[in-house]
């Protein structure tokens, strides 16, 4: 800034004439900053000339300040501190500092810009479908190491009663023994590779109102209707195989220990942590597809993907764990008591049908068929609002 100066006076009284001047000079030097905030030359003018009963004062480089200008001043923000932006040191401290729940848990709404996860992307979920078949494999050849096999097929499809039985024992035995060590294996393994991947922190929500019992019986018949309406899809596709086995450690492996571990890797790790990277339809998708690659069979991995999304939807909307092993314990209860009965691979169809009851099947088959398409109607009109409250914080990433 050009500094203002003035040949020395001869008399003292021209030195304080100078420092009078000194002031008001140093003030008109700044007229664009002045234009600048008022819009106007004439504005600019008017905000030079303060108002009776305004005193000046000394700015540090020099210059002089009227009050009305300081705080004009402290109003005008900084412009990386505008409305809606925030610089990255913010946003990482804000993540940091606040929990990563609100809003149904995963991700913030609103014009504010959020912290960007790099966890999880499809090439993650490649390389996490890959972990889990080789902990499977390195699990079962342990556990065969150590006297423990899987029984021969025809043992198990033997005619002879006792044989059967003796051999679907063997079954339990063997996932009551591996199971527990590949998902906790699993689970490990997905925590160590999000928290080298930066993804988010969350180890799922669980609100009370999970075990709100109306929408546990909302979400039983939901899950009812959804495995009627599917039946006709599935019977195109390879019959499971029945190595479930059966006795207390089935039960309690298959209505206890699966619920728990399953819904806590696919829904409390994997859809917090998608949907925080990519919003509410990527975390769906994303936590549904896994829970569908890990049960296998082609029949199995399609129903496990639409149960993954109804499941996923009601705890994104519940903001609870609790429900969904709640949901998913009773599906694996329902399919091992009709393994127990005989039905395993019976439709409802082929049950009622057999003692001529065609027309109440199709009457189950048409309620059935409405509670699943008003459901996903309204299912579609939730996640779409969410979407839209999501899009302005992923915009602004």
């Amino acid at each position: 800034m050009k500094r203002h100066t003035e040949e020395p006076a001869a008399a003292g009284n021209m030195e304080s004439v100078g420092r009078e001047r000194m002031p008001a000079a140093a003030a008109a030097e700044k007229p664009e900053t002045a234009e600048r905030s008022l819009g106007t030359p004439e504005a600019g003018n008017a905000a030079r000339r303060p108002a009776e009963g305004e005193s000046r004062r000394t700015a540090p480089d020099g210059g002089a300040k009227t009050r009305r200008e300081e705080l004009r001043g402290a109003e005008t923000p900084a412009p990386a501190e505008e409305e809606g932006v925030q610089t990255v040191s913010d946003r990482n401290a804000r993540s940091d500092e606040q929990p990563e729940g609100g809003n149904g848990g995963a991700v913030p709404t609103g014009g504010s810009a959020v912290r960007r996860y790099k966890f999880p992307t499809w090439t993650d979920f490649l390389a996490l479908a890959g972990m889990y078949l080789v902990i499977q494999l390195v699990v079962s050849m342990a556990v065969m190491l150590f006297g423990v096999r899987m029984p021969d097929l025809s043992e198990l499809e033997s005619a002879d009663y006792a044989v059967a039985r003796q051999a679907q024992e063997a079954v339990a035995q063997v996932n009551f023994c591996t199971y527990p060590l590949i998902m906790g294996a699993m689970i490990a393994a997905t925590l160590l590779y999000r928290h080298l991947r930066q993804g988010n922190r969350q180890f799922g929500r669980y609100a009370a109102r999970g075990l709100n019992p109306v929408l546990i019986l909302w979400g039983i018949a939901l899950m009812v209707a959804v495995n009627v309406v599917l039946e006709p899809l599935l019977q195109l596709l390879p019959p499971i195989p029945d190595l479930y086995g059966r006795g207390v450690k089935t039960m309690l492996l298959t209505i206890v220990l699966a619920p728990i571990a399953e819904e806590f890797l696919c829904r409390g790790i994997l859809l917090d942590a998608a949907r925080a990277r990519g919003g509410t339809v990527y975390g769906l998708f994303f936590s549904s597809l896994f829970f569908g690659v890990i049960h296998f069979y082609p029949a199995a991995v399609v129903n496990a993907f639409i149960m993954g999304l109804v499941l996923g939807f009601i705890y994104i909307r519940s903001d609870s764990l609790y429900i969904v092993v709640i949901l998913h314990a009773f599906n694996n209860a329902l399919a091992l008591l009709l393994l127990m009965f005989g039905y395993g691979n019976t439709t409802l169809y082929e049950l009622l049908a057999a003692n001529g009851h065609r027309t109440l099947y199709a009457v189950v088959y048409g309620v059935s068929l409405a509670i699943f398409f008003i459901s996903g109607y309204m299912v579609w009109q939730t996640i779409s609002r969410l979407r839209k409250e999501e899009q302005p914080a992923f915009r602004t990433q």
